[in-house]
């Protein structure tokens, strides 16, 4: 029997997408192609299915997802189907407005009865406008093409057979439930990890009466982790990616509307156990885990640089020192290699006309790249609104054509303005101080830049300042290349959203 497992987890990582964004201020559009009607189907049909998952999102119902398998005519034969639509909502609050964000994505895959993959499609809308893409096999090679904004990008890949076949799905699935094998591991290419393909490894860690499974996904290294429970026949019945879960249901549940609620939204803020004193040059936090995040350290959660680091206090216990920095600090190990920073992407546009104009009017020859980023960054701030439209994720081409966006829009745009002066950039994550509730500051996801200027520099275009204040705690970066930039700025969110709060250690005044 066909097994469908493969691709779940990376759609459930666009749930996350929805979280993202403080600031101050249906079907598939696939053509099948029809042969004559001499075309002789499979001689079973037992591999179609159509099965219905709630998504919920710490323990709120957010959406659903529905996998429909069919033969249908491709080019002169048949070909197995498989078409996955996510459709996931959440209301979150954005610089005192309440929003609704809604992420919408269809992938298509048309398979050989042999397991040779002969297309793969995919519709991504994010709240800031349609991308489409599709995946073209030449060999050895395949074109990934994506059409968006700025028009169209397409890139080369290394392709393999064993990429995302229903007879590597089936064969995996079936030793691991057989009990032939406790371990498989295989290669997975997915449009919503960001056009990637990662190593993964999936391996038994309990087998129940009756001959059902659960297993754990390993993301490639990545850190995240798919805990999933089979039945005896391979279907799916619940899978866990961080606070996202995946439960099989029927349609009628699944298509069900979805209650409002600000709930996952709260239980994702993090709490800090008072007031940020400010006009503070460094400030130390502590880890507050809450039930279920004992396992949790601040060395697995935050990035250590030039700006922040993990120490030890005077009792051994780990403390995030954070520092308030208004020049370039630095970075250690080896030499600076401008060139991921620079290059164009779907997310980053830097060589869109528009982009390119915009940048080379705002800044001018003889000043020096720190005005020009300051420059920018300001421009980004002042025109950039936020109208509470419920995007989840726009380029930079999509920012700067609807003038509205939140944090995660503001830095894509920052950052393909500064590359379009010739300015190295890449895209921060992690939490920022959002304000207070009865006397704590209160941690959001966010997004800011760093700029490389002799060092790297924070600039922060949703919450001006002359500098990014020691409530920025940065959680990864991305050089948002093609490969992998949906996926570098979600899963170091999955580590910890909702899993624990934080502790004031101590600061040192400006002078």
């Amino acid at each position: 029997m066909y097994r469908t497992y493969i691709s779940r987890g990376f759609l459930l990582l666009l749930v996350l997408l929805a979280v993202p964004g403080y600031t101050d201020g249906a079907g598939s559009a696939v053509k099948d192609e029809r042969p004559g009607s001499d075309v002789e189907a499979p001689a079973t049909r037992e591999l179609e299915r159509d099965l219905w998952y709630a998504v919920e999102l710490l323990g709120q119902r957010s959406g659903y997802f529905h996998i429909e398998i069919r033969w249908v005519p491709f080019g002169g034969a048949e070909a197995l189907r498989t078409r996955e639509v996510l459709r996931n909502e959440m209301a979150r609050t954005n610089g005192g407005v309440t929003e609704e964000v809604r992420v919408s994505s269809t992938t298509t895959r048309f398979e050989a009865p042999d397991g040779r993959t002969l297309r793969i499609e995919n519709d991504l809308d994010q709240g800031g406008g349609p991308t489409r893409s599709r995946v073209e096999i030449l060999g050895d090679r395949a074109r990934v093409t994506l059409n968006g904004a700025a028009g169209e990008r397409s890139f080369e890949i290394p392709w393999d057979e064993s990429f995302m076949g229903p007879g590597a799905a089936q064969e995996a699935i079936d030793e691991l439930i057989g009990g032939e094998t406790d371990t498989v591991t295989y290669k997975v290419f997915s449009f919503e990890a960001g056009n990637r393909i990662l190593d993964m490894k999936a391996r038994v860690v309990e087998r129940r009466p009756g001959g059902g499974v659960v297993l754990e996904q390993e993301f490639g290294g990545l850190g995240a982790v798919a805990r999933e429970t089979y039945d005896r026949d391979g279907t799916l019945l619940r899978q866990e990616v961080g606070p996202v879960v995946l439960r099989l249901t029927g349609r009628e549940e699944a298509l069900a509307p979805i209650e409002a609620s600000l709930e996952a939204f709260r239980r994702i803020t993090v709490s800090l156990d008072r007031r940020v004193p400010h006009h503070i040059s460094q400030g130390a936090f502590r880890l507050m885990p809450r039930p279920g995040g004992e396992d949790l350290s601040l060395k697995q959660l935050f990035v250590e640089d030039g700006r922040q680091s993990v120490a030890r206090d005077e009792e051994g216990r780990e403390i995030l020192l954070v520092r308030s920095l208004s020049e370039p600090w630095p970075e250690p190990a080896t030499p600076f290699d401008p060139q991921p920073f620079l290059q164009a992407s779907s997310l980053i546009e830097s060589d869109d006309p528009q982009i390119r104009r915009l940048a080379r009017s705002l800044v001018t020859d003889g000043v020096d790249p720190l005005a020009h980023a300051r420059r920018l960054e300001r421009w980004v701030f002042d025109q950039i609104g936020f109208s509470g439209a419920g995007i989840g994720l726009a380029s930079a081409r999509q920012t700067l054509d609807s003038k509205d966006g939140d944090c995660t829009e503001n830095a894509f745009l920052l950052a393909a303005l500064l590359r379009a002066v010739n300015i190295p950039s890449r895209v921060v994550v992690g939490l920022v101080g959002a304000g207070e509730d009865e006397g704590h500051t209160r941690f959001v996801p966010h997004a800011w830049v760093e700029a490389y200027i002799g060092g790297w520099l924070s600039l922060d275009a949703a919450v001006y300042a002359p500098q990014v204040d020691v409530t920025h705690l940065a959680m990864a970066k991305t050089n948002g290349a093609e490969e992998g930039a949906l996926l570098d700025v979600t899963v170091p969110l999955l580590k910890g959203l909702g899993r624990f709060d934080l502790a004031w250690a101590g600061g040192i005044p400006k002078k």
